[in-house]
């Protein structure tokens, strides 16, 4: 096909965005949708050249995987190769696992499925720190390419009106699948296949009208489909379900660029201008080099670089591009390519380094991402670690979800501390139980003390509720508060401990998901609801205990570190960070903390009026008048994000005991 110029400038308009979204600038919100834009000029590009070749009787599917594989694999290759070393000096072992999963399936051209299979979605908080997240984008086009030339040849004998509308048919279905799984499975749906093809079909469908054809150009048309590109990436957010019906109108603006905005059109002309040109010769490079660098940048600096910093790496983006474009993009390409001329070359060395890649990849995924290369401190590492085994292991983890229905209250219980004690603590909660646990068995055990423990993860430890998480409500939750806060559960104990995340259930934050609670199994899903149930339960919790002549001792949550905490402590030991100037940027507020837990202190505050209910926080022990630090260099207060460490733990169960037992405490 003759070279069209616009088309270059309308490369251009997609990269464009695309890049500026992704380095967070607030300048275009659906700036991702230039993606779309590159799958309709790539569909028709394509769809042409093959078209052409049929009908001048030259097609071979040799000749074209070759020229797609001097195109996408030199450059990619090469971007690829120069993440290895980064990720290695700066991705702690999950996200190294997860890189080189990706890597693997990039070298495969299905990083798309890798990215679509529980990674949170394109949108989500930590998609901008993993370094191959823009292949997905590959791997659409090339499932694509796999499939397109194989349906042209055997349409394309049937002639183009068949043709068309088995295309036509094939993209109808696509677009009402996309739209479907937009409101079903928006997650597997971005990156989906079969959910993107109607994007390159609209370009095929284009190509099969036009080619043979003498299009003439229509400003007007031409201008309307630029701006329903802009239109879309300007209202569009990430809120915008996608792709889907919404879809349709980047899709169709681009399809009305291509056909319409021809040469002595003023649109034709504002996309040949040389800047242009100039930025969709390189668009190809730009694109790939654009999210590594963002990405790296992101992972030095904990999800949040400095704007100024991002738009250097920006400008830094296109310089990157056009050395990509000059000295790796061109020698393969052309008539006359200057390295690996013959295709036998080209195949061979492609299969010998997507092999390569792929070995790599099942390397460092079955190696866990190489964990070796913190060589973290032991005392520090057991800090991170150590006592955390009740989670899934020991058998007082979700105790009472294995105890059949109708049984005493108390076998609802598994049981620590002195089994044959004369006097007995429940302790109830969620996982936030699990900091105290070990150190609570040790010291009951030493004063004669039974203690009883129904730790359920995830679950609020209120009398006769019910919680609504992960699009249904948790039956091992409802069930478990059912059978083991019964008023009989009280009786003949001394005390009784209740830990949790209570944030979680009453305000719903900090979680990807929302919580709700009700008094019933169908959960209203209202936050102000979440609130009523959280107060009215907890003092019904006080009445059960205090009425069987038992102590209640409240546990506030610790402040919710914003960073996973295990990882910070990974990311300063690979990168040589300065841990007090990475403590005193991203710890948590304390301001921030106290905001978060206002609702839940006040209500535990106001049950602690009672005579025989205890409240305690440990946020003064644990936070400044800043913030609340990790920890220490050498040892860390907190496991993740929310869960304290054994070792901090250990301390504060000391003062559970003591709020317990004062006379018996030294």
């Amino acid at each position: 096909m003759n070279y069209r110029r616009e088309i270059d400038g309308l490369r251009a308009v997609a990269v464009m965005p695309v890049i500026l979204f992704h380095a967070g600038l607030p300048l275009i919100p659906g700036g991702y949708i230039g993606v779309d834009v590159f799958f309709v000029i790539s569909g028709f590009l394509i769809t042409t050249i093959l078209i052409n070749d049929l009908e001048q009787k030259r097609y071979s599917l040799a000749g074209f995987y070759e020229r797609r594989a001097r195109r996408i694999l030199p450059a990619l290759f090469v971007m690829m190769t120069v993440t290895v070393p980064l990720a290695w000096f700066f991705l702690i072992p999950t996200e190294f696992a997860d890189y080189a999963r990706s890597f693997g399936a990039a070298a495969l051209f299905i990083s798309n499925f890798h990215f679509g299979e529980k990674q949170g979605g394109y949108f989500a908080a930590n998609v901008g720190e993993k370094p191959l997240l823009h292949t997905w984008t590959l791997g659409v086009e090339e499932q694509y390419y796999l499939v397109i030339p194989l349906i042209l040849f055997l349409c394309m004998m049937s002639g183009r009106r068949l043709t068309f509308a088995i295309l036509g048919l094939l993209a109808f279905a696509s677009l009402l699948l996309s739209d479907w799984g937009s409101r079903n499975e928006p997650t597997v749906n971005f990156f989906f296949t079969p959910s993107r093809f109607w994007e390159l079909l609209a370009g095929s469908l284009l190509a099969l009208y036009a080619t043979g054809r003498q299009m003439k150009g229509h400003d007007l048309l031409a201008w309307l489909g630029l701006a329903m590109v802009a239109a879309a990436m300007l209202l569009y957010t990430d809120r915008t379900p996608f792709p889907s019906f919404y879809t349709l109108l980047p899709v169709v603006g681009t399809v009305l660029i291509l056909a319409f905005a021809r040469e002595g059109t003023q649109v034709a002309r504002l996309l040949s201008a040389r800047v242009m040109v100039a930025i969709g010769l390189i668009s190809y490079s730009a694109y790939l080099w654009h999210h590594p660098v963002y990405s790296f940048a992101r992972v030095r600096y904990f999800g949040d670089p400095p704007i100024w910093l991002m738009v250097i790496l920006t400008i830094g983006v296109f310089g990157l591009a056009w050395a990509s474009w000059r000295f790796v993009e061109q020698p393969f390409r052309g008539k006359s390519p200057a390295l690996l001329p013959k295709r036998k070359q080209i195949f061979a060395a492609s299969g010998a380094v997507s092999l390569v890649f792929v070995g790599f990849g099942a390397w460092g995924l079955a190696n866990g991402g190489f964990p070796a290369r913190l060589n973290l401190d032991p005392e520090l590492q057991a800090s991170l670690t150590d006592g955390y085994k009740i989670n899934g292991q020991d058998a007082c983890f979700n105790w009472a979800h294995f105890i059949p229905d109708g049984q005493p209250a108390h076998d609802y219980y598994c049981v620590k501390g002195d089994p044959d004690g004369g006097r007995t603590v429940l302790v109830i909660g969620d996982s936030h139980v699990i900091p105290y646990f070990s150190e609570l068995d040790s010291i009951f055990a030493d004063m004669g003390v039974r203690m009883l423990v129904s730790v359920q993860g995830g679950c609020p430890p209120l009398p006769d509720v019910s919680l609504w998480y992960r699009q249904e409500v948790d039956s091992t939750c409802t069930r478990r508060n059912s059978y083991a806060l019964t008023p009989e559960a009280f009786e003949g104990v001394d005390a009784v401990v209740v830990a949790a995340r209570w944030s979680f259930y009453v305000t719903g934050d900090f979680v990807t998901q929302p919580a709700y609670m009700d008094t019933s199994v169908d959960v209203s899903r209202d936050r102000a609801r979440s609130q009523e149930v959280f107060g009215s339960q907890l003092r019904e919790l006080q009445n059960r205990v205090e009425g069987a002549g038992a102590q209640l001792v409240l546990i506030q949550q610790p402040p919710y570190q914003n960073f996973w905490t295990e990882d910070v402590y990974a990311r300063i030991a690979l990168a040589d960070l300065d841990f007090d100037e990475i403590n005193a940027t991203y710890a948590v507020e304390r301001a921030e903390h106290d905001a978060r837990s206002a609702i839940i202190e006040d209500e535990l505050d106001d049950l602690a009026r009672s005579d025989n209910t205890v409240a305690l926080s440990f946020a003064d022990e644990l936070c400044g008048p800043v913030r609340c630090p990790f920890g220490t260099a050498e040892i860390s207060n907190y496991k993740d994000h929310d869960h304290l460490s054994v070792r901090i733990g250990a301390e504060f169960a000391k003062q559970i005991v003591a709020a317990i037992y004062p006379d018996e405490q030294s």
